[in-house]
């Protein structure tokens, strides 16, 4: 207990003195999940109490904040991939409690629709659901087996080569893949109330929130993988579909996968936006480029434990 102590004592000094690095968090849920192999979700408990010790030991400031003054120590930035639901149904309410600010980057095709997220799809299908007879399926072309016998880590196997197979597919080739897996397996591919996106009224919902509102392109797409034209159009629409239900033009954008290329770069610039957040992992800088700006990524672990990652 007193080393505890004496090292949240340290840390609190390190930010007095100006050693508090100003960092970007990434979420992308706050729930309880069946299974997460990306360790994409944050438990409600975990969050609630990593909010608690965010706000009582570091300055939670917009993303803009963080730009502005990279050299002020002590500064966080929250962020939001995707647009899960709870993110504007318990989310926003305990960040208004603690008055921090934080930023939800909007995957805009994705808001309102009756599928999930076709990782968390697949996930679902591969991971979650039981087989009681052995299934042959191709995934993209890549031939693959089940069975009842199947164990979890030949599963998580064929999950994550499944995974990368579609990942570069269009969302159209994508739906068409999965759906067709799915009547395989005899599954329903129907968002379940624990998977949903935002509807556009409950993006609408924001004002007033906490939370901004921010691009993640139409359809989460591999970006280097398309050509400009298409490019360009996921990068465009997302920012036209937030102004729609926001009444602003959004002025920051997220990289779907954090995956960019140079011509990637020069059209979130064209569109308009004033920064752009990667997955790569690193703190704010005086020569941070304000269209790559680094992240930490947020696991589920406790507030003590996150606290002593931050730098």
């Amino acid at each position: 207990m007193m080393r505890r102590q004496i090292g949240r004592l340290q840390r609190k000094l390190d930010r007095a003195t100006g050693r508090g690095r100003p960092v970007i968090l990434m979420y992308h849920r706050v729930a309880e999940l069946a299974e997460d192999p990306w360790a994409l979700a944050v438990s409600p408990a975990n969050f609630a109490a990593q909010i608690e010790m965010l706000a009582a030991s570091r300055r939670v400031v917009p993303l803009q904040n963080v730009l502005d003054a990279p050299d002020k120590p002590g500064q966080v930035a929250i962020t939001f991939d995707d647009g899960y639901r709870e993110i504007g149904q318990a989310v926003a309410p305990l960040l208004a409690r603690h008055d921090c600010p934080a930023t939800v980057f909007l995957t805009t095709g994705m808001v309102g629709s009756t599928r999930e997220f076709w990782w968390d799809e697949l996930s679902h299908l591969l991971l979650e659901v039981g087989v009681d007879r052995d299934l042959s399926y191709a995934v993209a072309g890549l031939r693959q087996s089940i069975g009842p016998n199947t164990g979890r880590s030949e599963r998580l196997r064929l999950h994550r080569n499944a995974w990368a197979a579609l990942r570069s597919l269009s969302p159209e080739s994508r739906r068409a893949e999965l759906a067709e897996l799915a009547r395989t397996l005899g599954i329903s591919l129907a968002a379940r109330e624990t998977h949903r996106v935002m509807s556009p009224d409950e993006v609408v919902a924001l004002a007033g929130s906490p939370l901004t509102v921010g691009a993640h392109t139409v359809s989460h797409p591999l970006l280097p993988a398309l050509d400009r034209a298409d490019q360009a159009r996921e990068i465009e629409q997302s920012a036209r579909a937030c102004e729609e239900w926001t009444g602003e033009r959004p002025t920051t954008f997220a990289y779907p996968y954090g995956a960019f290329d140079s011509t990637s770069v020069e059209l979130v610039r064209a569109a308009g936006f004033a920064s752009a957040v990667t997955v790569n992992d690193g703190v704010v800088t005086a020569r941070s480029d304000p269209l790559r700006l680094p992240r930490l990524a947020v696991t589920d672990c406790s507030a003590d434990e996150l606290e002593r990652a931050l730098p």
